[in-house]
């Protein structure tokens, strides 16, 4: 007589970590940034190009928030300025926690003083524990240097002395995963200008 081989199928028991999505990075999402975390990195298409800013706490007398542009190209404006109270109805954010990297190193990208730049938008100020991004006004007639707080997004309209600047630093974010970093954003005081 002939054998009658049955098949049998095997299921291999799932674990909890099969049922989890799949990983990107990195981590983005779109919608308004009335619902992006302060101190966030976003991207926002405007007419003059895709603009990277950090969103702010701040809310404009329309309802909108602000925030601080890091790329502008903007005639007669300057790259790093407080954009308060724009429409804007829709960004892409980053969902990553943001890494700041200050080049305190070098001796020519850092001032003890706090003197060495302290007209020029770009230059982050330690004060105490706090670091604060120093923004220009839209409008340098009729505006004053804001201070972002680079961890909280709080807005400042000074930062208390004594202070130390840094004029190069960087942002980036970090893939948990891969322990991989990528640079989202660099600033060098001495090359900020030569565009």
């Amino acid at each position: 007589m002939g054998h009658v081989h049955k098949q049998i199928a095997v299921v291999a028991a799932r674990s909890p970590k099969d049922n989890e999505m799949n990983t990107v990075f990195p981590r983005v999402q779109t919608g308004p940034i009335s619902e992006v975390v302060p101190g966030s990195l976003i991207k926002i298409q405007r007419s003059e190009g895709l603009l990277t800013s950090l969103v702010t706490s701040h809310v404009g007398k329309t309802g909108n928030r602000s925030f601080v542009t890091l790329n502008a190209k903007i005639v007669g404006r300057p790259r790093i300025f407080f954009a308060e109270d724009w429409s804007t109805p829709n960004c892409l954010s980053f969902a990553n926690k943001l890494h700041f990297e200050l080049n305190v190193f070098d001796g020519i990208s850092v001032d003890g003083r706090g003197y060495k730049w302290e007209d020029e938008p770009g230059v982050i100020l330690a004060s105490k524990s706090k670091l604060f991004l120093r923004a220009a006004p839209e409008n340098a007639f009729y505006g004053t240097f804001r201070y972002l707080d680079v961890e909280t997004g709080d807005v400042l309209a000074d930062v208390p002395p004594p202070y130390w600047s840094c004029g190069a630093w960087k942002i980036s974010i970090r893939d948990e995963l891969t322990c991989k970093s990528v640079c989202l954003f660099e600033f060098d005081i001495t090359t900020a200008n030569a565009n």
